[in-house]
């Protein structure tokens, strides 16, 4: 199962709840994105490095580059927690 704050619908900008850009952050460095981040690491700030580390996912997954958490990229990130149960773990923990 994925975490409830993963099933969130809406766009998530730079005016949007630090949790959430945060929950997503977590995600995306559990799936090896870490490392873009930097030391900040997930900080909830939907900064450059937050968006340089979304267009970097988008453009691996093959879809629009946009920077932001849109729908294609919410539902890329999910499917890729459930196909690897270890970034999965990572999450919950």
């Amino acid at each position: 199962n994925i975490p409830v704050y993963f099933k969130y619908r809406e766009k998530i900008d730079k005016r949007h709840d630090p949790r959430i850009v945060q929950a997503y952050q977590t995600a995306m460095s559990a799936l090896g994105y870490r490392e873009i981040l930097g030391p900040c690491g997930e900080d909830g700030l939907m900064g450059p490095k937050t968006e340089f580390m979304i267009m970097a996912f988008q453009r691996d997954k093959g879809i629009k580059t946009t920077g932001f958490f849109d729908e294609d990229t919410k539902q890329k990130i999910r499917t890729a927690l459930e196909e690897n149960k270890q970034a999965l773990d990572t999450v919950h923990a």
